[in-house]
């Protein structure tokens, strides 16, 4: 059975402090990422920028600074691969819909 999940490695990089960087791979639904799709502002959209926008979420909690702004970047793996930084490791951490592993 294929799976319903899609995962994307990103990567935060604190804006005006370079040195200051996190990495994480996300999870999300398939459904998740198609809903996005089918919002208006989201058409020039692509699957990268979308996921980009969800992991925006976990900066909060890997980085918990008020007032701390952050460039997010996102790279989807292939369709069906669990990425290895995660496959022997435990259930990541949950937001919503969305599943994130530090990395």
């Amino acid at each position: 059975m294929p799976s319903t999940d899609i995962y994307a490695r990103c990567n935060f990089t604190r804006s005006g402090h370079p040195n200051i960087r996190f990495n994480v791979v996300i999870r999300v639904p398939k459904a998740k990422l198609e809903e996005l799709r089918q919002l208006p502002a989201n058409k020039d959209q692509t699957d990268n920028q979308l996921l980009g926008t969800l992991a925006g979420k976990v900066i909060t909690l890997v980085h918990p600074e008020p007032g701390a702004t952050f460039a997010v970047g996102c790279e989807r793996y292939p369709e069906g691969a669990i990425p290895t930084e995660i496959k022997e490791r435990p259930e990541g951490a949950k937001i919503d819909e969305l599943t994130f592993w530090s990395i």
